[in-house]
């Protein structure tokens, strides 16, 4: 039975509709109309479906017609969404006009189908003691948090918060349900790759593990792949009010707002706060990843993804490490460019890639910590010390051997431009900078950066850590210094049968004994993997390697430590000397009306 107090606050259309414009307003007929959609033509469907959606959602009926309704029309608008999405996750994080009303078109479908669910739900209110209403409720809450979490997943992918009030009402539906014990009940959703059958609580959980894994760190397929495996892994977690004493994370059900870690927090726990336990979904993953090579299953894995993405989620699901460095607000200039190639270009003193591919010399690359190369400190990480090292020349080419070793940098910046960029924050370990204008497509979190402040010569290594888009601020980046200096190389991966890879760009980075780390490798993230035999070539230096430790890895490259399978020659002094170097206000309606024949 309800409880006299309990009461669904949420917010949906005026029902002001008698009958639909578009069609007869029976299931019947509007199964027809949808079955008659032009799904060849995305620009009138999407119009079409527009327009529907928000008549349906005005119209007088009762709640079991509007859910046959809107399961009919449920799959039409998700095909339009995800062939709408084309036209703007694969571009650039600041979108252009036209990508900024498809963004708000595929919202606001998402929105409108999720308010049709809503409308459902408070119109099943009054008759939840029926079992059949009961049911039909649970279907609705299951879907109109589905919806929310897809809108959810969009904001994540674009980098931008998610719209004002969806937090609010998706934890009041989580908490309706919950209270009237309808997480008993299991829907059918065909969208699911992994649980086609899941509960209220699973779709929710599945959300909440979204909000918490710093998704603003990941690339979008990154994001993609977390959010198939969170509807497995929602089974690993735990939510109530008895898990708050323990868990990480909590979550105010009252309020507007995502789950939070707890050790933020400095006031007191209300009722409305539940304890979100991602503890066993930890160990799971400690598991996993501590026993690679084990046929024992710790963790259920629906889709393959990196370990670097792995460790991604073990931190950010755990329990908040604090920051290392205090943060100093600045209002001066960085100037960056993005990429292996430009950072190759660049710390190489604009030279192209070609001669790094020649010289036969070994270098010392013992795995001792008594290395010379591992030894490698810097005095001035900061000063422009490249044009001062010192040179050694390549042995002697065959006379056959005709190489172009002309650089014409003029033309090579154009390849690789060098990007000013405003600085908010910054500190010893990185900055916060804001970048205006348009941005590469290929800035995208866990790429490469090589960054100077100022009017300094000098190129630091560093990467992109976290990404955050909104219309009044626009586009925010954190960067983390990995090194105040590279040395560019190439690398050719040593297979065991057939033919070894082609020489790549790479860059070997200097010990930083502040966090004791020793030299490492920074190489692309394929083909190259932990144990490989490597080549190593620069300045007329070469040396036989193994990639021995993993560093760190994202989609765009791997770092590793070196082990030598070989010490031919004592070059390794060079070495030492080169990386001693540092660092008008319109309704969605009208605006929508100029974009249906475009797409």
């Amino acid at each position: 039975m309800l409880g006299p107090d309990l009461e669904l606050l949420i917010s949906i259309p005026e029902q002001n509709l008698g009958e639909l414009s578009y069609t007869d307003s029976t299931p019947e007929a509007f199964a027809d109309w949808v079955a008659n959609l032009p799904m060849a033509n995305l620009g009138e469907l999407s119009r079409q479906l527009y327009r529907a959606i928000n008549e349906l959602n005005r119209l007088k009926c009762k709640p079991e017609t509007r859910s046959k309704m809107l399961e009919d029309i449920r799959k039409p608008i998700h095909y339009a969404c995800e062939e709408l999405s084309k036209h703007f996750l694969n571009a650039s994080i600041t979108p252009q006009e036209k990508q900024r009303k498809v963004i708000n078109l595929v919202t606001s479908l998402h929105l409108s189908l999720a308010a049709g669910y809503k409308a459902v739900l408070l119109e099943s209110v009054p008759n939840l003691g029926s079992e059949h209403t009961r049911k039909n409720f649970s279907c609705a809450a299951h879907r109109t948090i589905t919806e929310f979490g897809r809108v959810q997943l969009l904001s994540a992918k674009l980098y931008i918060s998610v719209p004002k009030m969806l937090w609010k009402e998706m934890n009041e539906i989580y908490r309706f349900s919950d209270e009237l014990g309808l997480m008993k009940y299991l829907v059918r959703d065909e969208d699911n790759l992994v649980e086609p059958d899941s509960s209220i609580k699973s779709a929710y959980k599945r959300n909440l593990l979204l909000a918490c894994c710093r998704s603003n760190q990941l690339r979008k397929q990154e994001i993609d792949s977390v959010w198939v495996l969170f509807e497995r892994w929602a089974n690993y977690v735990e939510l109530g009010r008895k898990y708050l004493a323990s868990a990480v994370f909590c979550i105010n059900l009252s309020e507007d707002q995502a789950p939070r870690h707890k050790s933020l927090l400095h006031e007191e726990l209300s009722d409305f706060y539940y304890g979100f336990d991602t503890a066993e979904l930890i160990t799971r993953i400690t598991s996993h990843l501590s026993s690679a090579n084990s046929t024992i299953t710790h963790l259920e894995m629906p889709i393959n993804i990196s370990n670097g993405l792995l460790h991604h989620l073990h931190h950010s699901l755990g329990i908040l490490t604090k920051r290392t460095f205090k943060r100093i607000a600045s209002d001066g200039s960085l100037e960056l460019a993005v990429g292996l190639s430009a950072m190759h270009y660049y710390t190489s003193g604009r030279t192209s890639f070609q001669p790094h591919l020649f010289g036969m010399e070994p270098i010392d690359l013992d795995n001792s910590t008594e290395s010379r190369v591992s030894r490698a400190k810097s005095n001035d990480p900061w000063s422009n010390a490249f044009d001062a090292a010192a040179i050694t020349s390549p042995k002697s080419i065959p006379s056959e051997s005709v190489i172009d070793y002309t650089n014409h940098p003029e033309s090579a910046d154009k390849d690789f431009p060098v990007h000013t960029t405003s600085l908010i924050n910054t500190s010893p370990g990185g900055y916060c900078i804001q970048w205006g204008g348009h941005i590469p497509k290929n800035v995208q979190a866990g790429e490469l950066l090589c960054v100077r402040e100022n009017d300094e010569k000098s190129w630091s290594i560093a990467v992109i850590r976290w990404i955050r888009y909104s219309k009044q601020k626009g586009t925010q980046l954190g960067i983390e210094l990995l090194a105040p200096r590279a040395k560019p190389c190439a690398v050719q991966q040593l297979n065991k049968t057939g033919k070894h890879s082609e020489f790549l760009r790479g860059l070997l980075l200097p010990e930083l004994s502040s966090i004791s780390q020793p030299s490492t490798l920074i190489t692309p993230r394929l083909p190259f993997k932990e144990g490989n035999k490597v080549i190593l070539r620069f300045s007329g230096i070469e040396s036989k390697c193994i990639l021995a430790a993993t560093v760190s890895e994202t989609g765009s490259f791997s770092q590793y430590t070196l082990r030598a399978t070989d010490v031919l020659d004592s070059k390794s002094a060079q070495l030492e000397e080169e990386t001693q170097q540092p660092k008008t206000e319109i309704s969605l309606e009208d605006e929508f009306d100029s974009l249906w024949p475009s797409l």
